[in-house]
């Protein structure tokens, strides 16, 4: 199934009972839209892990009416259905078809993701990886880029803020199953940082932490835990495709004048838990001055800053902001659509521009 490479979700003990969402408006705004897929997907989860098959299979069916063109989303139902056992092979290979048909070409992943072990025996499974492979090799080269290359022979371990999604997804979807990840200059690496960094660029404390080597092609990042992960690195256009997943550089930051406005929060960002509280509303004057509504609904006024990907928020008369008025920030798109509103990222959350 496509999760967050091989790092395990953390759910509350409680949610595989929550009860499903409401339907969603026709055509709801995106951060709504896609609050919804996260809260379904985290149900999901939670109903696979439990072995509530038919619950698993509910909430993703949900989800493929409201976004019946992505991939990840038929991906993931035909893992639902080979755990579900032998009675559910031919509705796993229907899925699995499913998302081929609509671009999913990442044969890597399907070869080894344990959820379809069910199906390794079955001719069409072995059909199913020639589909993938003959349409992987049939892609065109991509494009050459403008933007300097992250990768040289002598250094060629990534550098900066990445956002990394599914392989196999068709440009400028922002699926589910997404994740940030921070590589320092000195091969540290940091998994879905909340909070911004330090001035002189170390990795906040509360992050999980990695250490990053490059031996020949293979990039292995080893985590404080003890966790390993191993695979091919490949450059691509801008940034580069790793564990079955594409990292593409996160723009620098925007000047002032651009980011300000009101924001409203929505969704957390990626499916992981223990989220620290960050402002429910944000206003960012382009004077610098900010406006901001704390989890226990109390109104902070107060001065802003940005400086690489880090948002200061400093309430009125405090000397420094405090650890909590430090986050991660940048804008991003959810749509391939140029015209899509700007999404906000703040500390783990999603945020919405309001008129």
């Amino acid at each position: 199934m496509r999760r967050f490479l091989a790092v395990c979700l953390l759910l509350s003990p409680g949610f595989a009972l929550a009860p499903l969402t409401p339907p969603l408006r026709a055509q709801p705004p995106t951060a709504s839209r896609q609050a919804a897929i996260d809260e379904v997907y985290a149900a999901m989860f939670a109903a696979l892990e439990a072995g509530v098959f038919a619950r698993a299979r509910n909430l993703c069916d949900q989800v493929i009416l409201w976004e019946p063109g992505n991939p990840v989303h038929h991906y993931n139902l035909a893992c639902i259905e080979a755990r579900a056992g032998a009675a559910r092979i031919d509705p796993a290979f229907a899925a699995l078809t499913r998302a081929v048909d609509l671009g999913f070409v990442d044969a890597t992943h399907v070869r080894g993701d344990p959820d379809l072990a069910g199906l390794h025996r079955d001719p069409r499974f072995a059909a199913l990886l020639a589909r993938m492979d003959a349409a992987r090799a049939a892609l065109p080269a991509a494009p050459a880029s403008s933007a300097p290359a992250i990768l040289t022979v002598d250094t060629a371990l990534p550098r900066g803020l990445f956002l990394a999604t599914p392989a196999g997804l068709p440009p400028g979807v922002l699926a589910p199953e997404r994740s940030l990840w921070f590589f320092a200059d000195d091969g540290a690496v940091a998994l879905d940082p909340i909070h911004g960094f330090a001035a002189d660029g170390r990795i906040p404390a509360e992050a999980r932490r990695a250490t990053a080597t490059l031996q020949g092609d293979v990039l292995t990042v080893a985590w404080a835990d003890g966790a390993r992960l191993d695979a091919k690195l490949t450059a691509a256009a801008g940034g580069f495709t790793w564990q079955g997943w594409q990292f593409v550089p996160v723009s620098a930051a925007p000047a002032p004048a651009q980011l300000a406005g009101r924001y409203t929060r929505g969704a957390a960002f990626s499916l992981r838990a223990n989220l620290p509280d960050t402002p429910a509303e944000l206003t960012l004057a382009g004077d610098g001055r900010a406006e901001w509504t704390t989890a226990d609904h109390r109104t902070v006024s107060g001065r802003w800053q940005l400086a690489a990907h880090t948002l200061e928020l400093a309430p009125a008369g405090d000397a420094a902001p405090g650890p909590t008025g430090r986050y991660l920030c940048f804008l991003f798109r959810s749509a391939a659509a140029t015209d899509a509103t700007p999404l906000l990222y703040v500390g783990g959350f999603i945020f919405e521009r309001q008129p």
